[in-house]
């Protein structure tokens, strides 16, 4: 009897322990499927290893991101992951640490897909963890390749940002300087050449005068040159086509170019016409020849290509649209990446002492920008250098070019001329230049002198004036001048650059305007033609 009330008592006691057990392995069961969900749901790769960098468990977002099957990603090891170089000895000094320390780490790193060997950018997080009773290390990988990308164009964008201000700063100084230099060159320039026609060619003062003219020049041309690299010269646009402009220049391209290197040219069957000064693009091509030849000590090629181009939406100086491209390259030695990000800075050269002013490239690069167009290059050391300047398109036939002064003397005259100038010396001197000529020359420092003058003296045919002066300046003088002489005409002369003369409204296509430093003969046939038109 005892022994089957103790058998009953063993029967009851299984029925309530087995339901107890299968609930519990039912939970346990659906414990591992939900650890097994959260596993494979985060968005992070998860890869469970051990110290030698052999993987015993991987998620799904790891399959995905290394783009491997899973039988694959167990089949490869930690280095297999990770981009070759420095970066798999610091891995093993790594895991070496963890093992020592068993410190949580975090960093960026370069990991690799091993299958086709692409590298990308990730955040690494590793923590030592108890997985199936051993300690492994879960690595935690983060895709941070998008945050990469911002982060440099951000740079960039800074660096562009920097260098613009840069070139700004420069360009300010560079204009205030010119504006000085031009008045001062007014009258050097000028006397030395009045001197000079008074001595016979061959005699020692003729050949003195001569190379006081010649250093001023030299000065002058500096001068336009910083203007021009301040993007503050004055222009004369018209509708050209790129293609006339490079085979009208192949002419000064082969002089400037030694006969071991070969000129080829690429140009459009098609116009491909843009607004510009012919002046100022031919100064461009003076100076990419002047640099590839200087790059090309043994000789090589330059390539010379016009193309019509559709400026791409983004473009970072272009609106979208039409557009025209010159290629300029060369073969010679090229430039690293420390010389291309200098390469337009101005007095900036890898030329020796006394070679080369640094400007060249400089004053491209501002004759570009003051044509609204966008100038990039290429280059590698060995394997030559190329310049791509886009500009935007224009529509409609050419424009025929500017008058051309003839050669010979001042072109002379009679007529009642109101000289207006600020500036003692080149007032001194413009006085004389237009009494050499043969007109009554009325002068005056600013403008209220400039009005009572004008108002007790005859009928005058022409007004010459600054454009700045202090208190009235040119422009106001002219209209006030108007009321009383509806027929007046002008000249305006300036030392300033472009942009400050464009604020009193004095650069539009109707205007007479002559930049100084002038000469006496560029001088004289501007006059002569002012008072000549209609």
């Amino acid at each position: 009897m005892r022994d089957k009330i103790i058998g009953l008592g063993e029967q009851s006691s299984r029925k309530s322990y087995y339901p107890e057990l299968q609930k519990r392995l039912e939970d346990l069961r659906a414990s591992e499927e939900n650890l097994r969900t959260i596993f494979n749901s985060t968005h992070e790769a998860i890869l469970i290893h051990d110290f030698a960098g052999r993987l015993v468990a991987v998620n799904e977002p790891m399959l995905a991101l290394y783009r491997v099957s899973r039988q694959e990603a167990l089949a490869f090891c930690l280095a297999d992951y990770t981009a070759p170089g420095k970066q798999l000895e610091q891995l093993v000094t790594l895991l070496n640490d963890m093992r020592r320390t068993r410190q949580d780490q975090l960093f960026e790193w370069v990991a690799r897909r091993p299958l086709d060997g692409t590298t990308f950018d990730v955040e690494v997080s590793l923590r030592v963890a108890m997985w199936e009773h051993r300690e492994m290390v879960v690595a935690v990988v983060r895709d941070i390749s998008a945050r990469k990308r911002a982060e440099l164009e951000r740079k960039q964008l800074e660096a562009q940002l920097a260098q613009s201000q840069k070139m700004e700063s420069i360009g300010l100084l560079a204009g205030g300087v010119a504006h000085d230099f031009n008045n001062m060159l007014t009258p050097i320039l000028n006397y030395a050449i009045m001197l000079r026609e008074d001595f016979a060619p061959g005699t020692d003062q003729r050949h003195d005068l001569d190379e006081i003219v010649h250093a001023a020049e030299r000065a002058r041309d500096l001068t336009r040159q910083l203007l021009a690299f301040a993007r503050k010269q004055t222009m004369t646009l018209r509708r050209i086509d790129l293609n006339e402009v490079v085979r009208k220049f192949e002419g000064m391209l082969r002089r400037v170019l030694p006969e071991n290197i070969s000129v080829r040219m690429q140009l459009s069957p098609e116009p491909v016409m843009l607004e510009g000064d012919v002046g100022q693009l031919e100064q461009v091509l003076l100076n990419l020849s002047i640099n590839a030849r200087d790059a090309m000590a043994g000789g090589g090629v330059v390539m010379l290509t016009t193309q019509a181009v559709t400026v791409p939406d983004g473009h970072p100086k272009l609106s979208p649209g039409p557009g025209v491209c010159l290629s300029f390259s060369d073969t010679g030695g090229g430039m690293d990446a420390e010389t291309l990000e200098k390469v337009f800075d101005p007095f900036f050269t890898t030329k020796g002492l006394g070679h080369g002013t640094g400007l060249g490239l400089s004053i491209v690069h501002g004759i570009v920008a003051q044509h609204g167009g966008h100038i990039e290059v290429s280059s590698q050391v060995g394997k030559g250098t190329a310049f791509r300047l886009t500009f935007r398109a224009c529509a409609g036939a050419l424009e025929p070019g500017g008058l051309t002064a003839a050669a010979g003397g001042l072109s002379p005259g009679s007529e009642t001329v109101l000289l207006v100038e600020d500036q003692d010396q080149v007032r001194l001197i413009a006085r004389k230049l237009l009494e050499r000529c043969g007109y009554n020359v009325l002068v005056a420092a600013d403008g209220e002198s400039a009005l009572a003058r004008a108002a007790k003296g005859p009928v005058l045919r022409l007004l010459v004036t600054d454009v700045i002066m202090p208190g009235m300046n040119g422009r106001e003088l002219y209209e006030a001048l108007r009321q009383s002489q509806p027929r007046l005409k002008v000249l305006y002369l300036s030392g300033y650059p472009a942009d400050i003369i464009g604020q009193h409204g004095v650069l539009d296509a109707h205007t007479h305007f002559l930049q100084k430093p002038f000469l006496p003969q560029e001088f004289s046939v501007k006059v002569r033609q002012i008072l000549d038109e209609p």
